[in-house]
C-alpha cells in the first residue's frame, strides 16, 4: 500500500482535471477530510463516555471548554463555507457546488441535484453561523429569537458532505475515496490516554508528597524536575 503527499495528490488531480478544476477537486476534498477528522475528535472527546470529559476537565477545565467550543464553531464555519453558492456577487467561492458543475461538464449526471439538497441540510447551520459566529447579530446577542444547533444536526450535515464528496469521486473518477483520514496511533485516543496517565501520576505525586510532609520527611517535589520551558508565569499576565 502506498500513500501520496498532499502535493502529489494535487499534481495528479490537476493532471486529470486541468489547473482550475484540479485545484478545486483537491482543496474541496482536503477540506472535507479535515472537517471529518476534526469532528471525529469532537465526538470522541466530548460525546462519548462522560469519563473522557472528566479526564479533560481534571487536566484543565478552561482548556477543555475552549477546545470543545473551538472544534464545534470551526465545524459549523467550515460547513457554512463549503455549502456557499458557487458565486456570490462578484466573488467566486471555493464551494462544493463546483464538484457538481465539474461532473456535469464531464457528462456524469450521478451528482446532479445533490448540492442543492446539501445546502438544504446545511440551512439551519448557515443561519446560525451568520448570526452567532461570522457576525455578532445584535438581537441574537441579546437573546431575542434565540436559535440553536444540535450535535445531531452538525453530525448529519458533515455525514452528508462526506457522502457527497465520496459520490463525486465514485461517479466521476470511478474511485472509492477514503474521506476520513486513516490516522496513526498518535491520534485523539492516544492524546486522551496521555492526559489520563498524567492525571493519575499527578494525583499520586501529590498524595506521596503530602504523606512525606506529614511524617516530617523531606521529599523533592516532582515539579522541580520539569523543564523550565513549561512554566512561564509572566506569559499568563501578558501573552502578547
Amino acid at each position: 500500500m502506498t500513500s501520496k503527499s498532499s502535493h502529489e495528490v494535487r499534481s495528479s488531480l490537476i493532471q486529470e482535471f486541468g489547473e482550475r478544476d484540479g485545484f478545486l477537486v483537491h482543496v474541496l476534498t482536503s477540506r472535507t477530510a479535515q472537517l471529518a477528522l476534526e469532528w471525529r475528535f469532537f465526538l470522541y472527546l466530548f460525546c462519548g463516555p462522560v469519563d473522557r470529559v472528566r479526564v479533560l476537565n481534571d487536566a484543565s477545565p478552561i482548556v477543555a471548554t475552549t477546545l470543545s467550543n473551538t472544534l464545534w464553531d470551526n465545524a459549523l464555519t467550515t460547513i457554512r463555507r463549503l455549502t456557499d453558492n458557487v458565486e456570490s456577487s462578484s466573488n467566486r467561492n471555493v464551494s462544493l457546488g463546483h464538484l457538481e458543475l465539474i461532473a456535469g461538464e464531464l457528462g456524469r449526471d450521478g451528482v446532479a441535484g445533490r448540492f442543492e439538497s446539501l445546502q438544504g441540510t446545511a440551512k439551519p447551520i448557515r443561519k446560525y453561523v451568520d448570526k452567532y459566529i461570522a457576525h455578532a447579530d445584535y438581537s441574537a446577542s441579546k437573546g431575542d429569537g434565540k436559535i440553536s444547533i444540535t450535535r445531531g444536526e452538525t453530525t448529519h450535515a458533515i455525514k452528508e458532505i462526506v457522502s457527497y464528496v465520496s459520490l463525486f469521486h465514485e461517479v466521476v473518477r470511478d474511485t472509492t475515496y477514503c474521506i476520513l483520514p486513516v490516522t496513526t496511533a498518535a491520534d485523539e485516543q492516544q492524546f486522551l490516554m496521555r492526559l489520563y496517565q498524567g492525571n493519575l501520576f499527578d494525583a499520586l505525586e501529590k498524595d506521596e508528597h503530602l504523606a512525606s510532609a506529614k511524617s516530617g520527611v523531606y521529599r523533592k517535589n516532582f515539579y522541580d524536575d520539569l523543564p523550565e520551558w513549561i512554566w512561564d508565569p509572566e506569559f499568563r499576565d501578558d501573552p502578547f
